[in-house]
């Protein structure tokens, strides 16, 4: 399933994190929010940097049987508070990328919310907001199937296999940088390497 690492290796600020130490932090993280979750809501708040502490937290989340929504850092307040009105998380996740410790409490926001909804949100894992024309956020809704089916399009389209290297450089806030950087390198025996946003530089990334 979607929870399940097949990643060798994910590099980050050049140090290796090898898929027996991703899996020990993930189910760290995971069991400390299904300790410590007050609500009934399904939904968790992610802010997606490009960082470790995001594909660890992505994992985590999914592993304590919550949806992950994905949000832009660079959101505007506005929206940020409509899009927690809208789907009232029971945790709101904001990774401290200026300090190199795993997701501590300050970075961990628990949420005593009432959840009401009478939408079907069975196997769904991922919500993906978009700014509507209307103003108003709308969040796509993607199952455990739609995600591995789009990972599997761009692994065989992209012929990844256990010698590649995926350089994760799109923004993990955008779909399409998210199953790049996050969902078809967990899918696939492959080496992965994490970006920050603000690295730019071609020379950088190709050597």
């Amino acid at each position: 399933g979607i929870c399940e690492l097949k990643c060798k290796t994910i590099y980050f600020n050049e140090k290796a994190y090898s898929r027996k130490e991703l899996n020990e932090y993930i189910n760290d993280l995971s069991t400390y929010i299904s300790k410590n979750i007050k609500s009934d809501s399904p939904f968790v708040l992610l802010t997606c940097y490009n960082h470790i502490k995001t594909f660890i937290a992505f994992f985590a989340i999914l592993r304590a049987k919550k949806i992950v929504v994905i949000l832009d850092p660079l959101s505007k307040n506005l929206e940020i508070t409509e899009i927690i009105e809208k789907i009232d998380p029971s945790l709101i996740i904001i990774p401290d990328i200026k300090n190199d410790k795993f997701l501590y409490d300050t970075e961990l926001i628990f949420r005593k919310s009432k959840f009401y909804t009478s939408e079907n949100l069975e196997n769904v894992k991922l919500l993906a907001f978009t700014n509507a024309e209307d103003g108003y956020p709308k969040a796509a809704m993607l199952t455990e199937e739609n995600l591995l089916f789009q990972a599997e399009i761009l692994i065989n389209t992209n012929k990844i296999n256990f010698k590649s290297i995926i350089c994760s450089l799109l923004p993990y806030s955008h779909m399409y940088g998210l199953m790049h950087g996050i969902i078809v390198p967990s899918q696939s025996e492959t080496t992965s390497v994490i970006l920050e946003n603000n690295i730019l530089n071609l020379k950088y990334i190709l050597y």
